[in-house]
């Protein structure tokens, strides 16, 4: 059954994705802007967040097989309906091409896409974000290490803890020398190297989350949090031009990256109380998030179409232009945000109802 606390995580761990693809340049005039810098910061931990979720789960699959086959039901079939889609026809739909011109490809287009599927990187336009499911996929395929390696520390705090300390010393090493110990990645195991250490990460934590969830500590969380982005914001000013620039402090799989998306999930994990809570609420925080998936396959397309119809620039002339400070740029995320959201959304609900008048067509058919 579904937790309201965590999927309340997983709902801002979406909005923090999109946050990542709307949010302004970082640097204006050849430097960075300390303001756009802290909004990127802001958001930046989203994909951290997901994997963390992961890993509070995903460790109780019992079957292998099963878990194989769910994954390429629930999250392969609905990636390859997409990339099919995107492949032949956002050249309709955003680029302004004829649907003939859309639908039709060189052999060469052919080619550089198999390509690319042989290097594991995703090359379809408008799907380049899904190199998080590309990750995922190889996680998937080292699962019976990675479930192996869960079990030999499950109920030993003392191992459990050695291997917070380590895997937490190995990252923030990595840092310290602005990736180039690890160089960690957006793709195959450069990526899934990463993602695994936070899932083992969420699955430890999980299973101790009542000393960590309480409401009293809600603000301490959040003084973390923002303290934890201020300093990133400090460190990549202060070291912009450097060898070491650091700039690799705001990704998903750096330490800062891992305390940012702990401190969202144990603020969700305190705001909302799976026992207590309003059924009400529990219920629409789960409906809400069990769209989520589907809105972070589709958004990528939402953001480049209203950016190729200069949605983005009349929002910046109408929020940013007239406030004229930093508020203006947050304000304008924000709305940014919530736009591609709700827009993806309905999108998933008219294909998911279109799917649904689909089966009960062929079902008449057939009867």
């Amino acid at each position: 059954m579904r937790k309201a606390s965590v999927e309340l995580a997983r709902i801002i761990a979406c909005l923090c994705v999109i946050g990542v693809h709307v949010s302004l340049s970082t640097v204006v005039n050849d430097r960075y802007d300390a303001s756009r810098l802290l909004n990127a910061c802001l958001v930046a931990d989203g994909v951290a967040v997901f994997w963390l979720i992961s890993g509070f789960f995903i460790f109780n699959t019992k079957s292998y097989e099963k878990l194989l086959k769910r994954t390429i039901k629930n999250i392969g079939m609905p990636m390859l309906a997409f990339l099919v889609f995107c492949f032949y026809f956002t050249g309709w739909i955003i680029d302004g091409k004829t649907i003939f011109e859309s639908i039709l490809h060189t052999k060469e287009e052919y080619v550089d896409l198999i390509k690319g599927t042989l290097s594991w990187n995703v090359t379809v336009g408008c799907a380049g974000h899904l190199w998080y499911l590309m990750v995922y996929f190889v996680v998937i395929l080292l699962f019976p290490v990675l479930k192996a390696f869960v079990e030999k520390l499950d109920g030993n705090i003392r191992k459990q803890t050695k291997f917070l300390i380590i895997s937490g010393a190995v990252l923030m090493f990595n840092d310290l020398s602005s990736n180039k110990m690890a160089e960690f990645a957006h793709h195959s195991f450069n990526g899934a190297i990463p993602a695994s250490i936070i899932m083992i990460w969420g699955a430890i934590i999980y299973q101790h989350r009542e000393r960590f969830v309480k409401r009293k500590n809600i603000f301490k969380y959040i003084i973390v949090f923002l303290g934890i982005n201020f300093f990133r914001v400090w460190l990549m000013i202060k070291m912009q031009g450097h060898e070491f620039s650091y700039n690799n402090i705001i990704y998903w799989y750096s330490c800062a990256g891992l305390i940012c998306a702990l401190m969202i999930c144990f603020i969700c994990m305190s705001l909302i109380n799976d026992e207590t809570c309003r059924e009400c609420v529990k219920k629409s925080i789960c409906w809400l998030s069990s769209y989520t998936f589907g809105v972070y396959i589709v958004h990528m397309p939402v953001v480049i179409f209203l950016e190729r119809h200069a949605v983005q620039d009349k929002m910046y002339s109408i929020i940013v232009e007239r406030m004229n400070n930093f508020w203006g740029e947050y304000i304008y995320t924000i709305s940014m945000i919530l736009m591609v959201f709700c827009i993806s959304f309905l999108i998933v609900i008219f294909i998911i109802m279109l799917k649904r008048r689909v089966e009960y067509v062929k079902r008449q058919l057939l009867n």
